[in-house]
């Protein structure tokens, strides 16, 4: 995995300065599906085919994987019919039109600059296609990345801007930094300085731009706009924890990582007694410290009573140091309300990381993969808001400290 990771460093390297493009033919709509500008909705199965030159493999299973987790279909075609879906070609650079704009012919996917060889850079581009935008173009996207103008290329501004709340379809998600709609912190800069900034914490540079997979959230985005009538209605599920319906199977919820059962109401169980107790309830002030080593899984469910906070501390973790971080990768820990979005992920050697709960549910996955590999954490209970302010003032918003105050 961690020469996987350097690989996937090292083509970044290449093609992000020249980001996968998503404004090509009539279409300037660029993580949210399209609501407007959107006139022609995708049928399946989509036909496709790659050109000779393109890793076709690699195509093939980045395409299986969106089958996997949607109710989307392609089917593999060859490329002499004359047909209706999508033609993979290595073109001038990575671009893909956003959503169907051809209704009598096929749509092109450029996968230039080495985009074939990542599997995440096909799923971006095909998302695309099938008509999500850019995570940084949502409309709450303000609050959790600062963009420095001054940094873009010319020409390139309107990659940045913002859509309004009505032009979008975003659903029930919040904002992911480990959006697979997200590029590099550097793309499209015109010095080969930084141009996006994550607000919330420098631990998101390492996961903005990943180019592993599609996160959960993105395959749900896709879900909620092309599946949601592949139930029933007396077959309605509803899932917990950010879950949602399984297309490929109404009976069950997809859940996100971590998290199990029909309605995604359980968390996965640890793979190590060593670990210690998965369900971690805060009762009192008294702090609670978890902390493991070596080769293992440890998954934990830390609760605070309903309107209660939790002050998250990762006292110390060491992890496989990777250029580019995900889940499942080394410790993530998702304080967010929405539990479906990406954790802050650590991969790597950190220490002092605090992070106050949006809810009074927090998730920690833990994954080491070598001996040499641990993570402590201090996890406390937050009962009101003046503890949360002295907790603020002592702290004094530290770019190792994330805060979230929605009341």
């Amino acid at each position: 995995m961690y020469l996987f990771s350097i690989i996937i460093f090292l083509l970044l390297n290449i093609f992000n300065t020249q980001s996968i493009e998503d404004d090509i033919g009539n279409t300037r709509y660029k993580r949210g599906i399209m609501k407007r500008g959107m006139k022609l909705k995708w049928t399946f199965p989509i036909k496709y085919y790659a050109e000779k030159e393109v890793n076709e493999t690699n195509v093939d299973n980045a395409l299986i994987k969106i089958m996997n987790n949607t109710c989307v279909l392609f089917q593999k075609v060859d490329k002499h019919n004359k047909t209706i879906g999508l033609r993979y070609f290595k073109g001038n650079g990575c671009w893909s039109s956003t959503g169907r704009v051809k209704y009598n012919r096929v749509q092109d996917i450029s996968l230039g600059n080495n985009c074939d060889m990542l599997y995440g850079a096909i799923q971006h581009a095909t998302a695309h296609s099938l008509g999500l935008y850019h995570e940084n173009t949502r409309y709450d996207a303000g609050g959790y990345l600062r963009i420095k103008t001054g940094n873009i290329e010319k020409g390139k501004e309107n990659k940045f801007k913002k859509f309004l709340k009505n032009q979008s379809y975003v659903y029930d998600t919040q904002f992911d930094y480990g959006s697979l709609m997200l590029n590099s912190i550097y793309s499209f800069s015109k010095n080969g300085c930084q141009v996006v900034f994550p607000i919330k914490s420098d631990i998101y540079n390492s996961l903005i731009g990943q180019r592993y997979s599609l996160s959960f959230n993105d395959y749900k985005v896709i879900n909620k706009f092309y599946c949601d009538s592949k139930c029933n209605k007396d077959e309605k599920l509803e899932c917990q924890n950010g879950g949602y319906q399984n297309p490929l199977n109404c009976t069950t919820c997809k859940c996100p990582i971590g998290y199990k059962g029909k309605l995604c109401d359980e968390i996965e169980k640890s793979n190590n007694k060593k670990c210690g107790n998965s369900y971690i309830k805060l009762t009192n002030h008294t702090p609670v410290i978890i902390k493991a080593k070596q080769k293992m899984k440890c998954n934990y469910l830390v609760t605070a009573k309903s309107g209660d906070k939790i002050k998250v501390k990762v006292v110390k973790v060491n992890t496989t140091l990777l250029p580019m971080c995900f889940h499942s990768l080394g410790l993530e820990i998702k304080y967010q309300s929405d539990k479906g979005a990406t954790g802050a992920c650590f991969c790597g050697n950190y220490t002092n990381y605090i992070f106050i709960s949006e809810n009074h549910e927090v998730f920690i996955q833990y994954v080491g993969r070598s001996i040499k590999h641990y993570f402590e954490i201090r996890l406390e209970r937050i009962q009101n808001l003046k503890e949360r302010q002295a907790i603020i003032s002592k702290e004094q918003l530290s770019d190792k400290y994330i805060y979230d105050e929605k009341k």
